[in-house]
C-alpha cells in the first residue's frame, strides 16, 4: 500500500484503496493501525463486531491541496465494505463518491452491492460510483456474461443514467493461473459517474508500470475530474449499456 501511495504522491489528489492492509485495533489510539503516507491523510470507514471486521476500503487524500475537502458520510453508509464521501474543491462543485468493496459480509454474507446498494437511492447528480466490483457483465467486459452481480450493478448504473468511466474490456485484474499455465484477465475496478460528472471526466488510463511496484493483482487506474474551464464534449459513442441488445 505505502508503494502504492509513494507512486501516487506527485500525480493524484484522491487515492481510493480496496482490501487495504489494516492492522488490529489500537485502544489507546481508539483507531487502526496501518501502514500511511506523509504525502496523504488516511480516511477509512467504521469496523464491525467489536472492531474485528476491518474496514475494506480506504481513502488517502493528499495534504499538499489544503483547499481540497473530503468528508466521509456515515449518516449514509457506515459500514466497513462501503464509504460514501462528499468531495469540493475550489472550481469544483460539491460531488459524492461511493467508494466500494463489493465481497461477501464477513467473508460468508451477502454481497456488498446486495446488501447495500441495491435499494438505496443514489445521488441523480454529481455523483461517482467506483471500487472493486468483482462483477461481471457485457457492459464492461464483452468476453464474459453477466453474474448476479453484473446484472444487479448494470441495471442499478442504468436506472440512475450513469455512464462507465472504464475504456470497456480493458483488464484491471491479471492473476497467472499455474495449473493452467495462463494468465486470466478480467475487469473487476469500475467506476461510473451521472452524466454531469461524467463530462468533466477525461484521461482514464490503466497505470500499468506503475502496478507493477505495488506487487497488487490488481491495476491502478487513474483518471482526472477537470475544473475551471469547461466540460468535455459528450461524446455519441459514451459507454452506455444498449439494452437493446441485451438477451
Amino acid at each position: 500500500m505505502h508503494s502504492c501511495l509513494e507512486t501516487a504522491r506527485e500525480t493524484a489528489d484522491i487515492v481510493l484503496i480496496q482490501e487495504p492492509r489494516v492492522g488490529s485495533w489500537d485502544m489507546e489510539q481508539g483507531s487502526y493501525m496501518m501502514v500511511g503516507h506523509g504525502s496523504f491523510k488516511c480516511i477509512l470507514p467504521p469496523g464491525h463486531n467489536n472492531n474485528q471486521l476491518k474496514p475494506r476500503v480506504a481513502t488517502f487524500v493528499t495534504t499538499s491541496f489544503p483547499n481540497l475537502r473530503v468528508t466521509i458520510r456515515p449518516d449514509i453508509f457506515d459500514d466497513p465494505y462501503l464509504q460514501t464521501l462528499e468531495v469540493s474543491a475550489p472550481g469544483v462543485p460539491t460531488f459524492y463518491v461511493y467508494h466500494i468493496y463489493n465481497e461477501q459480509y464477513g467473508g460468508e454474507g451477502q454481497w456488498t452491492l446486495q446488501r447495500l446498494l441495491q435499494n438505496h437511492a443514489l445521488p441523480t447528480t454529481r455523483c461517482l460510483v467506483i471500487g472493486d466490483m468483482n462483477a461481471h457483465h457485457p457492459w464492461w467486459n464483452s468476453k464474459r456474461k453477466a453474474d448476479s452481480n453484473g446484472d444487479m450493478l448494470a441495471t442499478k448504473m442504468e436506472e440512475g443514467n450513469f455512464y462507465l468511466v472504464n475504456e470497456p474490456d480493458a483488464p484491471t485484474y491479471f492473476q497467472f493461473r499455474l495449473a493452467e499455465d495462463t494468465l486470466y484477465e478480467s475487469v473487476l475496478d469500475l467506476a461510473f459517474a451521472t452524466g454531469d460528472l461524467y463530462d468533466w471526466i477525461s484521461n482514464w488510463a490503466i497505470c500499468a508500470g506503475d502496478t507493477e511496484a505495488t506487487g497488487s493483482d490488481h491495476k491502478m487506474c487513474r483518471f482526472e475530474i477537470l475544473h475551471d474551464g469547461t466540460a468535455t464534449v459528450p461524446s455519441p459513442t459514451a459507454p452506455r449499456y444498449n439494452w437493446k441488445k441485451a438477451d
